[in-house]
């Protein structure tokens, strides 16, 4: 019995039998909205597309390992804030459009803030338009955060019948 249970062990510890998130794959990214959604990315296997560091200016970017898919769509037009701060990881993030065979990057970050969690700020959305957002860990890191999403919309102030130049920015967490 205990030859057995020697034999079999290495079976049932190896990480490749352990269950994977179910966003582990863009093409099973889960829908999120705007607030706080918690994730993590054990047990997740690296999508091998590669980053484009050069959209990632002043901050260090793996090939984002480990990584979890979620998708969202813009409800209107507006400047959308991502971030994994304060996660308890070493994360990157990357936020694309298109679809999954057809990804188009449109910008990342591995590195602002303690700890070296992601942060995009002020990325341009369309109303109607899917976004899919890669949350990965440097150099295949894993752990625990919550990913946030913040959609600032610009609404334009009328005065009577004109309009006025005066804009208001204001958070709508949609």
């Amino acid at each position: 019995v205990i030859l057995l249970h020697l034999l079999l062990s290495p079976l049932f510890l190896s990480p490749t039998l352990l269950a994977q998130p179910s966003n582990d794959d863009c093409s099973t990214a889960t829908s999120i909205t705007g607030g706080q959604t918690p994730f993590d990315n054990f047990n997740a296997t690296n999508s091998g597309i590669p980053v484009d560091s050069s959209q990632c200016s002043g901050t260090s970017v793996s090939n984002s390992g480990n990584d979890v898919w979620f998708s969202y769509t813009a409800p209107e037009n507006g400047f959308l804030d991502v971030t994994t701060c304060p996660a308890g990881f070493d994360t990157d993030l990357v936020i694309y459009d298109g679809d999954c065979a057809n990804l188009n990057q449109l910008s990342c970050n591995g590195d602002a803030c303690f700890g070296f969690s992601s942060t995009i700020l002020a990325q341009s959305v369309d109303p109607g338009a899917t976004y899919l957002i890669r949350v990965g860990g440097f150099n295949g890191t894993q752990g625990s955060g919550i990913l946030e999403l913040t959609l600032h919309v610009l609404v334009v102030l009328a005065d009577g019948d004109a309009l006025s130049s005066s804009y208001l920015w204001y958070s709508l967490i949609t």
